[in-house]
Order: structure tokens, then C-alpha cells, then sequence
């Protein structure tokens, strides 16, 4: 069943009214919907509702709410991933987009000693691949992206029960070892040639656990999905 994030302007009680050119030209002409059909409508609320299409036609579509429920799909857990930017800029939407799927609930791009690129463009564009993944995968809300921030305000920020930097060197436990069952994480990607002494030592200051995937050296976005696929085993 198709599943659709829409703004709370389009709820008027136990109808819901769709307006947008894009959502109506996806379920006119892409889904080829008919009146009569049902959907998924989500509010991002974590809410989700079944809905019968009652009024479809290229410049408006009505529906009537016949279900209310909570969501199934989102995690237990409240993952933060702090993503150091990479180089280029496919392969931070390529860890929205699986991050996404996987369980990430929020998005901190982070700019390290390392990281080449220090700012992302085109937001629109990143919050519609955030939207999209969501909807394929039948999350209950869209993970939030925050504005990129320098490596120490992150650590200021970081507020979640468990805090962890991965580092590819020395010898660190298994990120598997020593998380335990929370409800909040954070957790801390490099960039591309990894994070600095000087700031693994400053994150520990910082209360955050050093801890590594493994003897062998991930990418950047492959780190990123590695780590929260063990945080979420933990749930």
C-alpha cells in the first residue's frame, strides 16, 4: 500500500484534502490511483491513517479517514548520527537515504580537522530524499536534518544516554561490546582519513565511548550504516 507524508494543513477532520502538484501528479499519473482505492496518509506525527480516495482528479483529491493507528515501523531507539560531510556530496545523500531506511531518527552533518567539504547545498533536495525514503520503507516520521556544525559544538550538543566515536585506530572495544539497551544514541562517523588524536581526545573529554566496527578500515558512509545496523540490534 502506497504510504504518503502530508503537511497538517491537508487534515480537516475525517477528510484530507491534497492540493500539492506533485503528490497529485504522483497518484494520477505515476500510481494511476482511482477513486474507491486506499492509501497510507501519515502526518509525521508517528500517527498513520488509512484513507479510501473519495474525489481524484488532476487539480484536487479528497480523502476520508477510515483508520487511525500508531506507526510499527519507527525504532526503539532515538538514533543521532553525526556524519562527517564526505568529499562528495552523493554519498552524504546516500547515508540519508539508508540511514533512513535502516532507523536514524536525526541528521548532523559535522565538519572535522579532516572533512574537504564544510557546508551542504540544496536542502530542498535533501529533505525530499529524507520524505521518500520514509515513505518506502513505511516510517512513521522523517528523520530531521540538521544544519551542519563544527566538531566541538556537536560534542556540546550531543545529549543522548550512550555517546560513541568511532576510530579506526588503536585499540579500541567493539561499538557491539559496550553498547547496552537505551532509548537515546549518538554516535560519531569521521570523515574520509578518520578523526584527529586531538579530537578523539577532546570527544572523550566529552563523555563519549571510543570504540571501533573491526580490524579493517570502512568507508566514511559504510561506517555510518554498519554502526547504526549494531545500534538498532540492541533495541
Amino acid at each position: 500500500m502506497q504510504h504518503f507524508f502530508l503537511k497538517p494543513e491537508n487534515f480537516h477532520g475525517e477528510q484530507i484534502e491534497i492540493t500539492e502538484s506533485p503528490t497529485l501528479h504522483q497518484l494520477t499519473r505515476v500510481l494511476r490511483i482511482k477513486t474507491g482505492d486506499e492509501l497510507m496518509v501519515l502526518d509525521n506525527s508517528g500517527d498513520e491513517f488509512l484513507c479510501r480516495i473519495e474525489q481524484l482528479n488532476e487539480n484536487k483529491t479528497r480523502l476520508r479517514i477510515i483508520e487511525k493507528r500508531k506507526n510499527a515501523a519507527e525504532p526503539e531507539i532515538f538514533i543521532t548520527l553525526y556524519q562527517s560531510l564526505p568529499k562528495k556530496m552523493e554519498l552524504f545523500e546516500w547515508v540519508l537515504q539508508k540511514g533512513t531506511e535502516i532507523g536514524v531518527s536525526r541528521f548532523v552533518p559535522i565538519k572535522t580537522e579532516r572533512t574537504q567539504r564544510h557546508e551542504f547545498s540544496k536542502r530542498d533536495r535533501l529533505e525530499k530524499i529524507l520524505k521518500e525514503a520514509a515513505e518506502q520503507c513505511e516510517r512513521g516520521k522523517i528523520p530531521e536534518l540538521i544544519g551542519a556544525q563544527k566538531f566541538t559544538e556537536a560534542l556540546a550538543n550531543a545529549d543522548g544516554q550512550q555517546k560513541f566515536i568511532l576510530h579506526g585506530r588503536g585499540d579500541h572495544p567493539l561499538l557491539s561490546k559496550v553498547i547496552t539497551k537505551q532509548t537515546s544514541v549518538d554516535v560519531f562517523i569521521g570523515p574520509e582519513g578518520g578523526f584527529t588524536e586531538s579530537e578523539i581526545q577532546q570527544a572523550e573529554k566529552n563523555g563519549v565511548i571510543i570504540c571501533s566496527l573491526g580490524p579493517r578500515i570502512l568507508r566514511t558512509e559504510t561506517a555510518a550504516i554498519v554502526a547504526t545496523g549494531i545500534i538498532l540490534s540492541h533495541a
